[in-house]
């Protein structure tokens, strides 16, 4: 007669069990990022990479038709916000980095997926198509404003640093409040900056005066004179 020792018996039973139990699943399918993440560009500023997504099934294949959403962070912008993957399982949008500098995050989601979030890192610095100089005001030194390839204007304090691609340093420029789209600017006296708008419309500010609101329509006030008002 063969002896079971308590060991034995128990290995058996486990083994057993194990033979009666149910396959393991496959991993879950997901959302597998195949290019976007980690740029960097100007704030304010279209990435230069699409985003690229891969939706997968259960069983790791490409998965078509589903809805994925995209949400970007700190007033950015994806274009289209949703994008249905195609017979590959790919879905793209293109990422808009909000105005502030610094990290961003786009977030992307599909009922039944774990959400992604990708990272891009916007830059302060800008390279201006035109610069304007400003008189030394009552409460600041002489201001420069230069306008970017979108036409935004940009001021920074002269004494500390200026110049066609400024992008670093204690005089770094900082956007004028609005976002508004200029032509031509102007410095003037008593530290004022004009800037003609597309729209014809003038607008006047003292970008380094503290509490200065920022370019302010001039109301009535016709283009063709906008040179004189700067100065008087």
């Amino acid at each position: 007669m063969t002896r079971l020792y308590p060991s034995a018996i128990m290995v058996f039973a486990v083994g057993v069990a194990a033979c009666g139990s149910e396959p393991t699943q496959p991993a879950a399918g997901g959302l597998v990022i195949l290019a976007g993440d980690g740029q960097t560009a100007r704030a304010g500023t279209t990435l230069p990479d699409t985003v690229t997504l891969r939706v997968q099934s259960p069983d790791g294949a490409p998965q078509s038709g589903t809805i994925v959403t995209f949400g970007a962070s700190d007033g950015g912008l994806a274009e289209p916000s949703a994008d249905t993957s195609d017979s590959d399982g790919i879905v793209r949008t293109v990422w808009t980095l909000g105005a502030p500098e610094g990290s961003q995050q786009l977030t992307i989601q599909a009922a039944g997926k774990e959400a992604q979030t990708l990272t891009a890192t916007g830059e302060s610095g800008f390279h201006a198509v035109s610069i304007a100089v400003a008189d030394p005001g009552a409460y600041s030194g002489p201001a420069g404003c230069g306008l970017d390839d979108q036409q935004r204007a940009w001021c920074w304090p002269l004494e500390q640093s200026w110049g066609q691609d400024t992008s670093s340093g204690p005089g770094r420029p900082v956007q004028a409040a609005g976002g508004i789209g200029f032509t031509r600017l102007q410095g003037g006296e008593q530290g004022r900056m004009c800037g003609l708008a597309a729209a014809g419309t003038l607008y006047c500010w003292h970008p380094l005066e503290p509490g200065d609101p920022g370019p302010t329509p001039v109301p009535g006030m016709p283009s063709l004179v906008w040179f004189s008002v700067s100065h008087d």
